[in-house]
């Protein structure tokens, strides 16, 4: 059943993005939260814009919680989670790495513990394939571009190398939820894991799919495969099918499923056309695709900000000053828009200029959202964001061309 108001919780901004913004285009109106009081240690997002849609509207937030440790991810998590609660948020969707970077199994533990405040039988189902990004899980075995996720890029990340490729290890207690003999209209197609959902043999319940986990069982945490987006599909429609008890937690791929399962067939209005001006693109994200991609960014009126590649004592202090950098560019000069790409990064910048929230409009090419600042001393400038390892080698230079000749605005 399609939400009222849909929550999304993020371990970081861009991952927020990503996941928000194609409901934007199935008829929800998307805002992305910043924090209240960027200097508190404490989670406090600020209040939504005027205007969010009273019966299809998504609030986001990212929690940072990538690179933290998976208690104190669990907690700046489960604070989200409550805060989407408070707002009235009849469902929630955890946005994680679709490479498993990071605390992982911390935010899902942690969203799970807070929405069991609400629902005694929460549970969780954990799918992070992202098929059109070459992300995918066969056989509980994550693999990125067909190889297995410690032998890939992941494995190298600076700041949160991943060591293994099976859900059930990186996520330790978790269980694999056997959908291959889901009957009736909802037919999952993925390569299936050996172990029935709770140890039992899948059966149809009314509407044909399969029964909901339990909570308190050890099936709390359950993974499934996806390798591709029929996949996807279909797990989403299991997972709505069993109702608001049940967190999905996932990559911007699920979400899309999700966006497209409770589409209405209209469309949120992009932000007014503005003149084509100069762009400042701000990377700070050390991920080998983004500094591919920076290389090959030769277009004209186009500023740079990069985050030096040596390694950093301070991964939160790397941040701060990227985004202080990236300020005083904004202060210098006069941007028609702004490309951030890294999502540490991205949230610094956004508290360095005191920015509340992002009104977040459509995808400007696949994968690549495009917002409106609110708040602070860049309000009203046009933003994308990107995460470091998606696109290729010209990815920056088609999104610095679309912005300069973006497609038609769409009536509201």
């Amino acid at each position: 059943m399609k939400p009222s108001l849909l929550g999304i919780v993020a371990d970081d901004l861009t991952g927020a993005a990503d996941s928000a913004v194609v409901f934007a285009g199935c008829g929800f109106s998307v805002q992305l939260l910043l924090p209240a009081d960027p200097a508190a240690e404490s989670s406090v997002w600020s209040a939504a814009e005027p205007g969010l849609g009273a019966d299809s509207g998504v609030l986001a937030v990212a929690t940072g919680a990538r690179a933290l440790p998976d208690e104190k991810a669990a907690s700046v998590t489960s604070a989200g989670v409550l805060d989407l609660l408070a707002r009235g948020c009849d469902r929630v969707f955890v946005k994680v790495d679709s490479t498993m970077r990071g605390s992982v199994a911390g935010q899902v533990r942690g969203a799970l513990a807070a929405w069991s405040t609400a629902f005694a039988d929460a549970s969780v189902v954990l799918c992070p394939a992202f098929p059109s990004q070459g992300r995918t899980v066969v056989d509980g075995v994550v693999l990125v571009g067909g190889v297995s996720l410690a032998s890939s890029a992941a494995a190298s990340d600076p700041v949160t190398p991943v060591r293994a490729s099976r859900l059930s290890e990186l996520v330790q207690g978790s269980v694999a939820w056997d959908l291959a003999t889901a009957p009736g209209r909802v037919r999952y197609k993925g390569t299936p894991t050996s172990q029935p959902l709770l140890g039992v043999a899948v059966s149809p319940r009314a509407g044909g799919v399969c029964p909901a986990p339990k909570a308190g069982q050890h099936g709390s945490v359950l993974t499934a495969d996806a390798a591709t987006e029929s996949d996807l599909d279909a797990l989403a429609a299991l997972i709505d099918e069993a109702g608001p008890a049940v967190l999905a937690a996932g990559s911007a791929g699920l979400a899309n499923a999700f966006a497209e399962l409770w589409a209405d067939n209209t469309s949120q209005p992009g932000p007014a056309h503005q003149a084509p001006g100069r762009i400042l693109v701000a990377v700070s994200s050390l991920h080998p695709t983004a500094a591919a991609a920076v290389a090959n960014l030769t277009e004209p009126d186009t500023d740079v900000v990069t985050t030096p590649t040596e390694r950093q004592p301070s991964t939160s202090g790397a941040a701060q000053q990227f985004g202080q950098r990236v300020a005083e560019q904004l202060r210098q000069n006069d941007y028609s828009a702004i490309v951030l790409v890294g999502g540490d990064g991205a949230a610094a910048t956004l508290k360095e200029i005191g920015a509340t929230s992002v009104t977040l409009h459509c995808n400007l090419l696949p994968g690549v959202p495009l917002g409106t600042v609110n708040g602070g001393t860049a309000a009203g400038l046009r933003i994308v964001t990107r995460s470091g390892g998606f696109g290729d080698n010209a990815g920056l230079a088609q999104i610095v061309r679309r912005l300069r000749n973006p497609p038609p605005r769409e009536p509201g």
